[in-house]
């Protein structure tokens, strides 16, 4: 197929309107000039007194048809008809002469650019263009990987202009760099993170029968994915004995893990049929972390998940062990401790059941 039948046809679409409203013209004098060669007098009254009640607003107009020509057909004023087609004519007139002025105002629809391209082209690059930040929402999977390592590489690059240059170059290297820093961080979500892990997981196992052991877990891996379900659970990677699960607010995930703990004892007492009650370990960090939609929890590295992973190895069993600076964001801060242990470097709080 040609590329010239994609898109426009080729015909203004002035000269298309115009002709149209040529041809409704003529269609209604004949029309009516029909109607009353086959109908006579039975057709002109209802004719006349139907289009008459329409345009009695607009009886000035007619008067001054009247006045200037002979608008009739078979004894039929037909002004009102030709009134209507003139009102309709002018009115886009007044649109055309119009739309120039108006598109500084918001007034006229700007036209589609790709749609004046055709099939297959894509529009190139400036060749001194900047790179230009990416709406969050404009990239995923692969290609926004690739982007985020376009930027990390480019903001390297500038840092070392900055350490050889001076004056105007290394104040436009400082400005690249602000730029593509906002570019990743808008890139950011805010998450918290919720590491669990079953205490002596290895020597809960000990002389129970397998398939008891794989009952146990299972069971405790749906209950405890029931519960993080019922706080607005995003995304979650599980080994065989613990999880790392994301959610979009800090209260949620710390909630989960508090009904975690207060659910646990009815649990060991009557979701499975191992001889050694399950014991937990909870951390929980929040923070700006970027995460793609489509990613795996696999996939994504950073030191507030990293956070949480070492709030859970230092908890006390069955505890919940959060960050101080956490903590203070919480909604619902009620019943929690200050804890011994200090984490990466941060003071500490517990909760328990």
């Amino acid at each position: 197929m040609s590329q010239n039948n994609v898109g426009d046809s080729g015909l203004p679409a002035h000269g298309c309107f115009i002709l149209g409203i040529r041809l409704l013209y003529l269609a209604m004098m004949a029309g009516a000039a029909t109607c009353l060669a086959l109908f006579g007098v039975q057709f002109a009254a209802p004719l006349q007194e139907a289009v008459g009640g329409v345009y009695n607003p607009l009886q000035p107009l007619l008067a001054l048809l009247r006045d200037a020509t002979v608008p009739e057909i078979g004894g039929v004023d037909v002004a009102p008809l030709i009134g209507a087609a003139l009102i309709i004519y002018a009115r886009y007139v007044l649109a055309l002469w119009l739309a120039p002025h108006s598109g500084e105002n918001g007034g006229a629809r700007v036209p589609d650019a790709s749609r004046a391209q055709p099939v297959g082209a894509t529009a190139a690059p400036a060749a001194s263009a900047p790179m230009k930040p990416v709406a969050r929402w404009g990239l995923t999977g692969a290609a926004a990987k690739k982007r985020r390592m376009e930027l990390l590489r480019e903001i390297a690059r500038q840092k070392r202009i900055i350490q050889k240059s001076t004056g105007e170059e290394r104040e436009a290297a400082i400005a690249a760099i602000r730029s593509h820093q906002a570019e990743l961080q808008a890139q950011e979500k805010s998450l918290a993170f919720m590491a669990l892990d079953v205490v002596g997981s290895t020597k809960m196992k000990v002389s129970e029968k397998p398939l008891i052991i794989e009952h146990a877990f299972l069971a405790f891996r749906e209950w405890v994915d029931g519960i993080m379900g019922q706080h607005g659970l995003w995304k979650s990677s599980w080994t065989p004995d613990g999880v790392m699960a994301a959610f979009p607010d800090l209260d949620e995930a710390a909630a989960a893990a508090q009904d975690v703990l207060k659910g646990l004892r009815q649990f060991n007492e009557e979701g499975h049929e191992m001889s050694v009650p399950f014991q937990l370990r909870i951390g929980v960090s929040q923070g700006n972390v970027i995460f793609d939609d489509d990613a795996r929890m696999d996939e994504v590295s950073h030191q507030v998940i990293d956070l949480a992973g070492h709030l859970q190895k230092y908890a006390s069993p069955d505890t919940l062990l959060m960050a101080k600076h956490d903590h203070a964001k919480l909604r619902h801060r009620k019943g929690f401790q200050m804890a011994s242990q200090n984490v990466d470097g941060y003071e500490t709080l517990e909760w328990k059941p």
